[in-house]
């Protein structure tokens, strides 16, 4: 089955599911380090996610030359997952590491991340109504934690991290206390001396 852009979309907040074309798919993971490499990579803080950071995440060792190759082997598994269920390779390998290609597949985090810091780009610029806007789209795309109830380093900081957005983001587009709220400070009054 051959998808277009955007066809394949992942729900890592709140829950795990792979959906194409507006219907949930079930994959078979040859194993739990192929599926772990996914999860891995729907993280959407790192631009890529470099090959000793994944060995660390998957295997708990640093990437020497033989576990460089181990990566790759469970990264042509799950290319030919990937691509046997959908008719694409959404995978970018390069000299930095792994990633996913934006054009390819949709992923709600980062649609989150995204929508957050575009949010407080427009801060940045003065633009409180658009940046209030671009806060309460981001805070309506978080439906619960990052990849819940999957654990691994770059899964747990991704998921830590985004919490952390959220936060700062409720509390960004909360309302100003009212005049009233506000706690009132007596001062004392002036003290007079007659003579």
């Amino acid at each position: 089955m051959s998808i277009h852009q955007h066809n394949l979309f992942v729900r890592t907040l709140g829950e795990f599911t792979i959906v194409c074309a507006t219907r949930p798919v079930t994959i078979s993971w040859p194993d739990n380090a192929t599926r772990l490499l996914f999860c891995s990579l729907l993280s959407p803080l790192d631009a890529a996610i470099s090959r000793d950071r994944l060995c660390q995440t998957l295997w708990g060792i640093a990437a020497t030359e033989a576990e460089n190759r181990r990566l790759h082997a469970t990264m042509g598994r799950l290319q030919d997952v990937i691509s046997g269920a959908f008719g694409i390779n959404p995978f970018i390998i390069s000299h930095e590491g792994f990633s996913l290609d934006a054009h390819k597949i949709q992923i709600d985090a980062r649609d989150f991340h995204e929508t957050a810091i575009a949010g407080l780009r427009q801060l940045s610029l003065g633009n409180k109504q658009s940046a209030h806007s671009f806060f309460q789209t981001a805070a309506s795309l978080y439906r619960g934690a990052f990849l819940p109830g999957i654990s691994s380093r770059i899964i747990t900081t991704t998921r830590t991290e985004l919490e952390q957005q959220l936060q700062l983001l409720t509390r960004l587009i909360a309302p100003p206390p009212l005049r009233s709220e506000l706690k009132t400070v007596r001062r004392p009054a002036a003290l007079c001396c007659s003579a």
